[in-house]
Parts: structure tokens; sequence; C-alpha cells
């Protein structure tokens, strides 16, 4: 890659050859995809898309937008999703990635941003990069700012024809889940069909915690239209009812993540919610999954220990996202 390269805003009419980049990179997610990006309404975020090239072909996209900071405007990536950073061509090395990291910061200096913030999933979701970005953006300056800890349970060290569960699954949860089973509980994956039984466990959870979700039903309903082969919902019955339901968004074609683990008021004794994840882990992994990211439940600045040692039973072994932070001298 020459010293030539420059990064833009994404003009308008480039939407098709950002997506078409996107399936030829080497670490594209679904939170860089506009499409799914799109499901925001208009005005919530102040989108402001980049794209390094190299005279007119571009290298790489750098999806985010703009904040205003205490001191000045802050580029963000990702905004309106979970983790963005750059998405890079297929056989990017780390000279290509210093480069790009080196023309966003030139176009910071011209933009006269304060600073820069780049959020990046844990690095077993991009193994053919690896720490590439993160190397490359703490030679140039930046440093890490914040860590998200989350469980991913790691599909592949189940050995084929066994269950998941029965292979990862600590023994208070393979109890838990062997009696479920026997008591009649199932497990069943669907699409927007099944948003009207997930809708109640999902309000009823959040009311529970006293906690604001980051989607209402109405855009849940949204993503599992727009992008119903990334964004599925897992239900979990016992007696005859939904007990827990899962949303689960198919991130990479190897990284799927749980976004809600919801369980019913009425069922907080049962193990509806251990029953979708072991099903969910054995259906993913028959279609080439590797990795199950159950989200964060700490981070640098708080714990959730509860929701830690659950998923810790579940055979979740702790990867960082990490955000990094930039501001020009």
């Amino acid at each position: 890659m020459s010293s030539h390269l420059t990064v833009r805003a994404l003009q308008p009419g480039e939407e098709r050859a950002w997506q078409q980049f996107l399936h030829e990179s080497s670490n594209a997610t679904l939170f860089h995809d506009l499409d799914f990006l799109a499901y925001h309404p208009p005005g919530r975020f102040r989108f402001h898309h980049l794209v390094a090239c190299e005279q007119q072909r571009i290298r790489a996209l750098l999806p985010g937008g703009l904040v205003d900071g205490p001191t000045g405007t802050v580029w963000r990536s990702p905004i309106g999703a979970s983790i963005g950073g750059p998405v890079l061509g297929r056989r990017a090395g780390l000279d290509d990635t210093l480069a790009i990291v080196d023309a966003l910061q030139h176009h910071a200096r011209a933009s006269n941003w304060m600073s820069i913030e780049l959020t990046l999933p844990p690095v077993v979701y991009h193994p053919a990069i690896g720490d590439q970005i993160g190397f490359a953006l703490f030679t140039r300056g930046f440093r890490e700012q914040h860590r998200w800890f989350s469980p991913m349970i790691d599909l592949s060290l189940a050995s084929p024809g066994s269950s998941v569960a029965e292979a990862l699954f600590e023994k208070r949860q393979i109890h838990a889940l062997r009696s479920a089973l026997r008591d009649g509980a199932v497990a069943e994956e669907g699409g927007v069909e099944c948003l009207d039984h997930f809708a109640p466990l999902f309000e009823a959870t959040y009311a529970r915690l006293g906690a604001r979700p980051t989607h209402t039903v109405d855009e849940v309903r949204d993503l599992l239209q727009r992008v119903p082969d990334r964004v599925r919902l897992v239900l979990a019955r016992s007696d005859g009812a939904i007990s827990a339901a899962v949303l689960l968004m198919q991130l990479t074609r190897e990284v799927a993540s749980t976004f809600y683990i919801c369980r019913s008021p009425e069922h907080h004794d049962s193990a509806g919610s251990i029953v979708a994840i072991a099903v969910l882990a054995d259906t993913l992994r028959a279609r080439g999954s590797r990795w199950l990211d159950l989200g964060p439940s700490a981070s640098d600045e708080t714990r959730n220990a509860g929701v830690l040692f659950f998923k810790e039973g579940l055979g979740g072994v702790g990867y960082c996202r990490s955000q990094w932070s930039w501001t020009p001298e």
C-alpha cells in the first residue's frame, strides 16, 4: 500500500461499494453493515462513516459518527452498535493497517476533531488478522481506555457428535439441564413470528432489573425483518409455556452473540435459559460457527457477579472488547 492513502467521508451512492467490500473483507461484522445500522431512526446519531482510499480504490472502511464532547467533536466507532473499528481488505498486513491509522489521524487533525474513540471486538472474532489493529493503534499513540469482559463458549471444544452442554457446562448447569429435559422442556429458534412470545419476557426482565434495554420491542421487530438471516430468537418452553428467550445476532460466519437472555417471572426457578443456550450451542456448531459470545458481564467499572457466575457455568471463558482513544497533540 502506498503513502497516497487518504481518508474521506462515505459519499451518497457509495453504499453498494461499502457492502461489497464488507463481503470481501477479513474482519467485517454485522455491526459494520449499513443495512443493520439503518434501523436507527433519522436524527438519533450523527453518522459520519469514513473510507480509506488509495487513489479511487477502497482499502478500508471505518463506520462511525460524530459526538459532541465537553472539549469538542469526537469521532467514535461505532455509534449505534457494540463494536466498530477499521474493516480491512482480505490480504491487509500490518504495514497496511499502520497506513490506515496514519491516514485516519491525518483526517482527524484536518477536521479539527478533539479525539478518536474505537471499540474493537475480542481478537478471536478475526483469527485472520489477530491483534493487528490493536498493535497498530498502540504504536500510533492510541491508548486503551476501557475493557468489557465477555464470556464466550468455544463450540469447537466439544467432540463431534457430542452435546456442547454435556462437554462444557459445569456440573450444576448440566444437572439443571438434564432435569428440565426430563420434565419435557424444549427450545426452538425462529424469526419475527416469535416476537409476540419474546416481548413479554423481554419487558418483564428489564422491568425487574430496573434498567433500560438497548432496543425497544419495535426495534427488535425491525432487526428481525431487516436482517432475518442474522438476527434470530430462541424460545424455551416449560410445561407448555415460554420460560426463557434469547435474542441472537450472527456477527460473523464463526461468531454469534446473545444480546438478551430473558426469563419469565412465572418460571424464574426453571432452567429455561440453560435449555435455550444448550440447544442454541448445538445448532450454531452444526451451522459452522465456532464461538458463542454471551455478552459483557464485567468491565473496568462494573461487575455483575451473578450473571458472570451463570455464564461461566455454561463454559464461557472471558475475552475482552476494548475501547481505544487518541487525542491529537
